[in-house]
């Protein structure tokens, strides 16, 4: 597979369960809008209706985010360790990857116990069995609104460190098609300026150690054949100092 799966994926359940929060957010505070936003919004039954549909699609297209994401953080680990080179600190790019993991495991283990409840709702209730009932509509109690709220913003924290990790570090980008792929061969023209993530360039994280490697054996050579000219300019020097053993 060498094709960036989990950041293609993730995005969305991010968008199913983002739309969902927001309904049912404002179903629960239509009286509160304006009523030009009141009459654009759907009916009632219609809204906490869609709401629960949204949520199931959200927690559905989460199966694939998590099982990807979760071998990104396994090849990543494997291939590059968990520590610094000191071999105590974690490195950033892991503690930034774990965080975003259990951020969005809350997020999916809360949506899933409230999808749950609200089903439940209709089946197990008598309320839930006569048609037009808010209870038939899956209509979500305040508490649940109120745990989708901070819910949401913990989705939306998740989100931001997974963009961090895929742009900044290009996680999920060179670590599936690392091993397939040669070094690449950098010019003197590109050693001074060596872009190291996504947005700057094309050289993601996992290359910057090979890079380094390059730019220090380049400067090295550099450095030897100077000093190589100056012991040949030397050299001459002190010969034509001396004269030619025939002339002299």
């Amino acid at each position: 597979m060498g094709k960036p799966v989990h950041p293609a994926v993730v995005h969305f359940p991010i968008a199913f369960l983002f739309t969902a929060y927001t309904l049912d957010i404002l179903h629960t505070y239509r009286t509160s809008l304006p009523a030009f936003a009141q009459n654009a919004l759907l009916g009632p039954n219609d809204i906490t209706r869609s709401s629960y549909y949204l949520l199931s699609l959200g927690l559905l297209t989460a199966i694939p985010a998590v099982v990807t994401g979760g071998r990104e953080l396994v090849m990543m680990i494997s291939k590059q360790g968990m520590h610094e080179a000191d071999g105590k600190t974690v490195r950033t790019k892991v503690k930034a990857t774990i965080a975003h993991a259990v951020a969005n495991d809350i997020v999916i283990a809360v949506s899933t116990y409230i999808w749950y409840s609200r089903r439940a709702q209709v089946k197990d209730t008598i309320a839930g069995k006569i048609p037009g009932t808010a209870a038939a509509a899956y209509a979500p109690s305040s508490a649940f609104v109120f745990a989708e709220f901070l819910t949401l913003g913990l989705l939306l924290m998740g989100a931001n460190i997974g963009g961090t990790l895929t742009y900044n570090y290009g996680v999920g980008f060179s670590s599936l098609s690392a091993g397939k792929k040669e070094a690449p061969k950098l010019s003197a023209d590109h050693m001074g300026r060596l872009p190291v993530n996504l947005r700057s360039g094309t050289y993601a994280d996992d290359d910057k150690k090979r890079i380094e490697k390059a730019h220090a054996v380049h400067k090295s050579k550099i450095a030897n054949g100077v000093q190589g000219e100056k012991g040949a300019a030397l050299t001459g020097q002190a010969l034509a100092g001396q004269g030619s053993p025939l002339t002299g």
